[in-house]
C-alpha cells in the first residue's frame, strides 16, 4: 500500500517538474526574443544616427544587453569578425548563429528571422541596413507572442494540469481580437486563465485598460458560439 502512495506522490512532483520546466523554458524564448528586437533597435540606432563603425556598435549593443547567451551572441559576432578568413559583419553573424543555436532557448522558426538581420549587414548602404534590421525587428515582435501557436497552446494546458501557474503575454488589441486565433480561444474555452489583463502604453507602460475573469470569457466565447451577442 505505502509502495503504491509513493509511486503515485513520485509521478505527481514528476508531472509538476515538467509542467515548470515547460513554462521556465517558454519564458526565457520570449525573454531572449526581447533581447534580440532590443539589439536590433540599439543597432539601428547605432548605425542611423552616430554612424558608429559597426565592430563597435556592435560591442555597445553587447554591453547593454541583459540576458548573457544573448550577449554571448554579439560577443562571438565580434569576435569572428577579428578572423581574418571571415570576409563581412554578415558572415560573422551568421557563424555566431552556427556557435550559439544550441545555447539559446529559441524555437526553430525563430531563427530564420535571426539569421535575415545579418543580410547585407557591413556590405550594403547604410539605408538598405537599416530596412533589412526594422524588418528583422518588426518580425521578431510576432514571434514574441507565448502562445503564438498549437504547440505552445498544448504546452501551456499541459503545465497547467500539471500543477504550474503561468504567467503568459500575447499581442493582442481587444479580446474579441484574441477570441478569433484558434489556439487562444481554445485556451480560454478552458479557464487556464483566472485573469486576462490588458495593458497598453496610453497612460505610460504597463497602463491597464481592461480585466478579464477566465470564467466570464469562457462564457462570453459559449454565447458566441450559439449565435449568441454578449
Amino acid at each position: 500500500m505505502w509502495f503504491k502512495w509513493a509511486g503515485a506522490v513520485l509521478i505527481v512532483l514528476a508531472t509538476s517538474l515538467w509542467g515548470n520546466q515547460q513554462a521556465a523554458k517558454m519564458r526565457r524564448r520570449v525573454r531572449q526574443l526581447e533581447e534580440f528586437r532590443l539589439a536590433l533597435r540599439l543597432l539601428m540606432a547605432e548605425i542611423g544616427y552616430t554612424a558608429t563603425p559597426l565592430p563597435r556598435a556592435l560591442e555597445y549593443v553587447q554591453g547593454c544587453l541583459g540576458d548573457e547567451r544573448v550577449k554571448q551572441f554579439f560577443a562571438e559576432i565580434v569576435l569572428q569578425l577579428g578572423r581574418p578568413e571571415v570576409g563581412d559583419a554578415s558572415q560573422a553573424w551568421l557563424r555566431a548563429v552556427e556557435v550559439c543555436r544550441g545555447q539559446l532557448s529559441l524555437r526553430a522558426d525563430d531563427w530564420p528571422l535571426i539569421i535575415r538581420a545579418a543580410a547585407g549587414l557591413g556590405g550594403l548602404g547604410r539605408e538598405s541596413q537599416l530596412k533589412q534590421l526594422e524588418a528583422a525587428e518588426s518580425q521578431l515582435a510576432g514571434h514574441t507572442d507565448e502562445l503564438g501557436r498549437p504547440e505552445d497552446a498544448r504546452a501551456v494546458e499541459e503545465a497547467v494540469n500539471s500543477g504550474a501557474s503561468i504567467l503568459a503575454t500575447v499581442h493582442g488589441h481587444c479580446l474579441g481580437d484574441l477570441m478569433k486565433r484558434p489556439s487562444l480561444a481554445y485556451l480560454l474555452r478552458q479557464t487556464l486563465f483566472e485573469r486576462i489583463v490588458f495593458l497598453s502604453r496610453r497612460k505610460g507602460p504597463g497602463t491597464i485598460e481592461e480585466i478579464y475573469n477566465g470564467e466570464t470569457v469562457k462564457s462570453r466565447l459559449v454565447a458566441e458560439e450559439m449565435g449568441h451577442v454578449v
